[in-house]
């Protein structure tokens, strides 16, 4: 039995522990108790080995009892605190975009496959942020070009019209 992993366990493993040693402790006595040659004892000696006996059983009941109060109270919070694992699979659409997102589950960075697919593992609280950033930068870039095309095209239609007598309202 290795202790240092019983007690690597908490409460639990330590009220398990004091619960073997009471077991040890008992059945070590009921032993001793078993071996006195009763015949060959006098009746003081037998009296006083039963008092001692009668108390070091007794002790050995309380501190059993008292381990197993231990037990059962931190089986209680071990319960109390325990959080199952979640899976989450999800999926970002449209999977075929240039710029995903980035997806992080309990501030861990959740990678995505090529078709935006991805699962994340979850505990205690179930949190997912999206961060749209990328997406939004990439927007925002975008519209920049399609405004400076705008300009330059508007520019470029002047440009020509001016040229031409025939564009516009002409000349009155």
């Amino acid at each position: 039995m290795d202790f240092v992993e019983l007690l690597s366990t908490g409460v639990s493993g330590f009220a398990f522990l004091m619960l073997y040693v009471g077991y040890q402790l008992t059945s070590s006595v009921q032993k001793k108790i078993l071996d006195v040659n009763l015949q060959e004892t006098d009746a003081d000696r037998l009296k006083v080995w039963n008092d001692l006996a009668d108390k070091q059983l007794s002790n050995t009941r309380y501190f059993m009892f008292f381990s197993g109060v231990i037990l059962i109270a931190g089986l209680i919070v071990l319960q109390l605190q325990y959080r199952p694992e979640a899976n989450i699979g999800f999926s970002v659409s449209p999977s075929e975009s240039a710029y995903m997102p980035v997806v992080y589950a309990q501030t861990t960075l959740v990678p995505l496959d090529q078709n935006g697919k991805g699962t994340a593992t979850i505990k205690n609280e179930h949190i997912i942020l999206v961060d749209n950033q990328t997406i939004f930068e990439a927007l925002n870039k975008e519209r920049k070009k399609a405004e400076a095309l705008k300009v330059s095209e508007k520019a470029l239609a002047e440009k020509l019209a001016s040229f031409s007598s025939d564009s516009g309202f002409g000349g009155f």
